[in-house]
């Protein structure tokens, strides 16, 4: 994404989005398959999540 950034020379925070879905967590609703979600929002700076949620 930064290469789109027409400003290269600003110093930009990375933040990375991770998802994982958690095996064995499908379940049948409402005619469709949901699965449980984790996402985390990770500060690479940092180096720690800074956001974490279950869907």
């Amino acid at each position: 994404m930064l290469a789109q950034i027409a400003d290269q020379d600003k110093d930009f925070d990375q933040l990375i989005c991770d998802g994982k879905t958690l095996r064995g967590s499908a379940v049948q609703l409402d005619g469709a398959t949901r699965f449980v979600m984790q996402l985390t929002l990770y500060a690479r700076e940092l180096g720690v999540a800074i956001a974490q949620t279950v869907l």
